[in-house]
This record gives C-alpha cells, sequence and structure tokens, in this order.
C-alpha cells in the first residue's frame, strides 16, 4: 500500500471515529422507526463500502452480511483495491453520501443514514460541513429513499457561510 493510500486510510478511519456521535443517532431513529413501521413492512438496511480514491458503494438488504458482501463486490467491479466496511444502518430510512472536500486537497465521502426525513438528512449533512475542520466545499452526491430508491443531488453547502 503506498504512502498517500495509508495517509488517506488514517485519515478516513479518524474521520468515521469523530462522526460516532451522528452515528448514535441513528440508534434512536432506528428505535423510533421499529415502532411506526407498519406490521407487512420489511425494512432494509443500507451498508457503505469505500475504496480511497477509488470506488465508493452502497447495496440495500434486511441482512447485514449480505448488503456488505453486494457492496464489496460492486466496489471492487468498480475498481476499488481496499474495499473498507464503512457505515451499516438497519433501518436505512433517509440515508444518503455528500462529498467532503478540504482546503488541503484531499475529499472523501460522508455517509449518514438513519434520518427519519429527507429534511432531516439535509439539515445533518450541512451541519456536518459547516462544522468540518478546513472543509472548502461540499456536495451532496446521492440521497436513498427509505424504500432504497437512489436519487441524484447537486445541492452544495458553503461551510465557511
Amino acid at each position: 500500500m503506498s504512502k498517500k493510500l495509508r495517509a488517506q486510510r488514517c485519515f478516513y478511519e479518524s474521520h468515521l471515529q469523530r462522526e460516532t456521535s451522528l452515528h448514535h443517532a441513528g440508534d434512536i431513529n432506528r428505535i423510533f422507526s421499529r415502532l411506526t413501521l407498519p406490521a407487512a413492512a420489511d425494512p432494509q438496511g443500507i451498508a457503505f463500502v469505500n475504496s480511497p480514491e477509488q470506488a465508493h458503494t452502497s447495496c440495500f438488504s434486511g441482512n447485514m452480511d449480505k448488503a456488505f458482501k453486494c457492496a464489496r463486490k460492486k466496489c471492487q467491479k468498480a475498481g476499488g483495491d481496499e474495499c473498507l466496511r464503512v457505515r451499516w444502518c438497519y433501518p436505512a430510512m433517509w440515508s444518503g453520501v455528500m462529498s467532503i472536500n478540504l482546503s488541503i486537497g484531499f475529499h472523501f465521502p460522508a455517509e449518514l443514514c438513519g434520518m427519519p426525513s429527507k429534511k432531516a438528512l439535509l439539515a445533518a449533512f450541512e451541519v456536518m460541513c459547516r462544522n468540518w475542520e478546513n472543509a472548502s466545499d461540499c456536495f451532496v452526491g446521492t440521497i436513498f429513499s427509505p424504500q432504497g430508491q437512489k436519487q441524484t443531488s447537486d445541492i452544495a453547502f458553503d461551510p465557511k457561510k
């Protein structure tokens, strides 16, 4: 593994550790959604996989292992060398991926999931962007509905505002 790839992996892992409090908010949403989903509903979880600077993929399933296996296959097919398990939410609810660009010339995807609404998802992305040290700009590229429907987005946040 190159020095650059190793440095990016370390940075990415520290990004995940700093985001832990946002991830735990998903636990509350998961409990709430279990109480509010109709009995016939079969909630799906979402798995996110990333290969730094190469590929970022996701898959839906009711089973975490199946979802990560699917996302890893997609990542490898997209050219990813080291496809890392990044995030799992069950149920997925509103989920998405935002690219955070740093003033030091590095960029990475940030995933959020388990949000109760699209509005809440976008608000959480905006807060994340505005509070990320050295962020120069942020772009929400993909949003997933609770039913797993992929929506492309061109929403951008300026962290300086």
